[in-house]
């Protein structure tokens, strides 16, 4: 049988992950993490791992200077196991990578050249989820079934009023409209939603190559809006659930947020050519080397 040396995962904070990295300890490997993603609210639960993984850790490959900083404060994992590797996902906006992609742009039969191209993403990947399928997931299980069902319905709401606002600016002819959807998500939902609608649904195309093209992201709590802050692509946070306070950080620090589709589109009326919507781009700079030790 054959019996890896080292064993590189994603996180440690689901079942099956703490399980496998406890077996291939048990078997004489080393544990690599490398997140995969991290989370942003006031529980500082930011990292996906907890207070009782150190035994099954012995390296801890960290985005930045700030993860270094946060994870022995957040976990009991020893300092020493941790070193700054930056984060993998982002290494394909370096420019010797990235001119890659500018060549290579996609849709091109489908854009209107004389029209602004904005591409909508998606975060709501427990939008189908039931109490009675997530009860034994470790963090739905921490905070319990009332907390979990609400959260739930919250993405519903979200992911109603996020294709609500596609429609819309589909419709007014005045934009190409991408929507993204997450990759842990099914796109039935949506493909349903917006059949007819002159709206590009395609996650098949890297978000680099997918940048090269866009003029304007709207997002709520995605990473994927870090990545077009280093490529200088306009953001906007959609927030109708008025939860600001809480998941959209550190969004909220460096975006001008909405709460609902009329204030959006009026927005966009007045800005038409996108030009001044990209604020704070130093505090973007500093944030994306702070966390993700990323500078180009």
């Amino acid at each position: 049988m054959w019996q890896p040396d080292i064993v590189i995962l994603g996180q440690v904070n689901q079942a099956e992950n703490i399980q496998m990295a406890e077996y291939a300890t048990q078997s004489g490997a080393r544990i690599v993490i490398l997140n995969c993603e991290g989370t942003y609210d006031n529980t500082k639960e930011i990292y996906r791992f907890g207070k009782h993984v150190n035994h099954c850790i012995d390296l801890l490959i960290a985005w930045g200077v700030q993860h270094k900083g946060d994870a022995p404060k957040f976990s009991n994992i020893n300092p020493k196991k941790i070193a700054v590797c930056g984060t993998p996902k982002f290494d394909f906006y370096l420019v010797r990578i990235n001119s890659y992609f500018l060549k290579r742009k996609p849709y091109q039969k489908i854009l209107d050249s004389k029209k602004k191209t904005i591409c909508i993403s998606t975060s709501y990947g427990s939008a189908d989820n039931i109490w009675d399928t997530i009860k034994n997931n470790l963090v739905f299980k921490k905070i319990g079934r009332e907390q979990s069902e609400r959260f739930i319905s919250g993405q519903r709401t979200l992911r109603k009023q996020t294709t609500d606002l596609a429609c819309r600016l589909a419709q007014t002819g005045s934009y190409n409209i991408i929507f993204r959807v997450h990759p842990v998500e099914s796109d039935a939902y949506y493909r349903k939603r917006l059949n007819g609608m002159n709206v590009i649904i395609d996650n098949s195309v890297h978000p680099a190559y997918l940048f090269s093209v866009v003029d304007l992201l709207i997002h709520r709590t995605s990473t994927l809006a870090t990545e077009a802050w280093i490529v200088g692509v306009p953001t906007l946070g959609f927030d109708p659930i008025h939860n600001s306070d809480k998941e959209m950080l550190p969004f909220t620090k460096y975006e001008t947020v909405f709460s609902s589709e009329d204030e959006i589109c009026q927005y966009l009326q007045k800005h038409d050519d996108f030009r001044d919507l990209d604020h704070h781009r130093f505090e973007k700079k500093r944030f994306l080397k702070q966390w993700f030790g990323f500078e180009n």
